[in-house]
């Protein structure tokens, strides 16, 4: 939709989709130690695999002759083709991938932070912190679309039939993420930024707390994105204005919302969670002396108290002052496009080509399916039916007596037969600060770096319904 925004997905996209095709077609793994083969001249990049586990994974080799597929559901199960224009085709595409991988991540910190952890093992040209371009007038949107168009004519440049199963399916995932992108330029002005649930209000504080440190370089990479915060923010808020303009403004109820959430956030600003949060994280920087550790510290501080927190009044008094320039009070599908972005949305968000019709029905039919099922339960064994509701209205609900970790290892066992095994993982079970009680969610996940990714961080809101929810 924006350049940032292409940009950032896109990165993400190749980067997962390259991971995930190590799973969805999986092959003989001869290579020692474990190590993840990413094509047929990885070793070119001189890229650090160590941190690749590939437990219960193998791996795709361009010049095997077979696929061992380890799903019976698995389209992609043509053997790979071999020959030296079919390598040479294959190299070509994971070099084009991997190239577009080192432009989009860098494009700006907060996505290259969040996606790899040790960049300086992927040879990137990282910038000064930025939170990268945002252009919404309509010469910047039309170079966004154009530059989608761009990258779907350099996919569509490689030969499909001479791919790796593993590529074929990288292909397949990048394209229809592009093509969907394409849809999103008719509605361009239909997103929302201070979206109640899941807005930039609420959004930004969990971002920027969750920043990590692994070195001194990362402190200084987040203290300069926290005083750049106000013109980032600015960015959206001249976005809101456009919108007003052009008539998709939200309702007054929404806006008094916004409101609302941003007051709860800085309610007692010495006790902000950038602020709160930051001692711990600093402290675990190897090398810093305890000076440089309170210099700091003090800077955060300074930098919430003199940037984020002027930054959320900011939000509350263009809010304030903007409620009643909304025009429709009956949600978005009854805006002009409305009803297209929504199927955009359902496309982009849930990955089906599904219309909006036929995932209803689909839902109904599933709906009936569960409703038989829980009959049939009921009159093989009514007492334990019985005991299943007793148990779910009772206090805590049926896992009640499960403390977190306890429910994650409970549904991990429960789950043992519909998923593949995990790998050894590392995860962190938190109650969200209470500036963010009235804010965010009943519960989120954090998604780790991909070179990170034992680190997991899950986050529950227990003092509220969470996101303004009644």
């Amino acid at each position: 939709m924006f350049k940032r925004k292409l940009k950032k997905l896109t990165a993400i996209i190749i980067a997962c989709s390259m991971m995930l095709s190590l799973s969805a077609c999986e092959k003989e793994n001869d290579k020692p130690n474990g190590e993840v083969s990413w094509g047929p001249s990885f070793e070119n990049n001189s890229i650090n695999e160590d941190n690749i586990d590939t437990t219960d994974n193998t791996t795709t080799d361009a010049t095997s002759d077979t696929t061992v597929v380890a799903s019976d559901d698995c389209v992609y199960v043509l053997p790979d083709p071999t020959g030296d224009e079919a390598v040479a085709e294959q190299e070509r595409f994971h070099d084009f991938l991997y190239e577009t991988f080192q432009e989009k991540v860098v494009d700006d910190t907060l996505t290259l932070h969040y996606t790899v952890a040790n960049p300086e093992n992927y040879q990137l040209n990282v910038p000064e912190p930025t939170y990268g371009e945002m252009d919404f007038s309509d010469e910047g949107i039309e170079q966004d679309k154009q530059d989608t168009l761009d990258a779907i004519d350099a996919l569509e440049d490689f030969n499909y039939d001479l791919l790796t199963s593993s590529q074929k399916y990288t292909y397949d995932v990048w394209m229809q993420y592009l093509k969907t992108d394409l849809d999103s330029y008719d509605c361009v002005f239909l997103y929302e930024p201070f979206a109640r649930t899941s807005g930039l209000q609420s959004n930004a504080p969990i971002t920027l707390s969750e920043y990590k440190f692994y070195t001194e370089k990362d402190v200084q990479d987040y203290l300069a994105l926290v005083k750049l915060f106000p013109d980032y923010v600015q960015a959206w808020i001249d976005y809101e204005t456009i919108k007003i303009e052009k008539g998709y403004f939200m309702s007054a109820d929404a806006a008094n919302e916004v409101v609302k959430q941003c007051q709860s956030f800085i309610a007692k600003p010495a006790d902000n969670l950038l602020i709160a949060t930051f001692e711990n994280k600093v402290r675990g920087v190897e090398g810093l002396s305890e000076e440089q550790i309170q210099d700091y510290i003090q800077q955060n501080k300074d930098e919430v108290m003199n940037s984020v927190i002027p930054t959320y009044k900011n939000i509350i008094n263009y809010f304030t002052k903007n409620k009643d320039a909304g025009t429709n009070d009956l949600g978005l599908c009854y805006l002009d496009g409305g009803k297209d972005y929504y199927e955009y949305l359902l496309k982009y968000k849930v990955g089906t080509d599904k219309t909006p019709e036929e995932v209803i029905d689909c839902l109904e039919e599933n709906i009936d399916e569960c409703m038989d099922e829980l009959t049939t339960v009921a009159f093989a064994d009514y007492d334990a039916f019985q005991q299943y509701y007793t148990d779910s209205e009772a206090e805590g609900g049926l896992y009640g007596d499960r403390d977190a970790l306890e429910t994650i290892e409970y549904f991990e066992d429960a789950f043992s037969d519909r998923f593949p095994a995990m790998p050894d993982i590392d995860v962190k079970v938190e109650n969200v600060h209470s500036s963010l009680v009235d804010i965010v969610s009943p519960a989120f996940y954090m998604t780790p770096q991909l070179d990170s990714y034992t680190d997991n961080s899950i986050y529950l809101n227990l003092g509220s319904d969470g996101a303004g929810c009644p």
